[in-house]
């Protein structure tokens, strides 16, 4: 989770929230993927559990909207077909019951 890029140097810099660093000695921080975040420091990216979703470089994961649903690890959501529908942070859309109906 840290680095430095100067000879010499007396101190390591943190790698910033949503950049990551694993190895000893390195010279720079790499970005998290599409479906991770990272806090400050991080020696790794954490993936994004299900209902949420991550673009590159985040800090953190955010909810899907309703009517929409990811999987973990997801850089975007998926919106539900008609016919099904999906709380706010789904993991799945689900079919409607008899005697209801979603357009959207």
């Amino acid at each position: 989770g840290f680095y430095s890029t100067v000879s010499g140097s007396s101190t390591c810099s943190s790698c910033n929230a949503g950049s990551f660093q694993s190895d000893v000695g390195a010279t720079y921080c790499e970005g998290c993927l599409a479906g991770t975040y990272s806090n400050a420091g991080a020696a790794h990216c954490t993936i994004c559990d299900s209902g949420y979703f991550s673009e590159e470089e985040a800090s953190q994961c955010t909810k899907c909207d309703s009517g929409s649903y990811s999987n973990a690890s997801s850089g975007s959501c998926v919106t539900c077909p008609p016919g099904r529908w999906a709380g706010y942070g789904s993991s799945d859309c689900y079919s409607c019951d008899a005697g209801k109906y979603a357009l959207e």
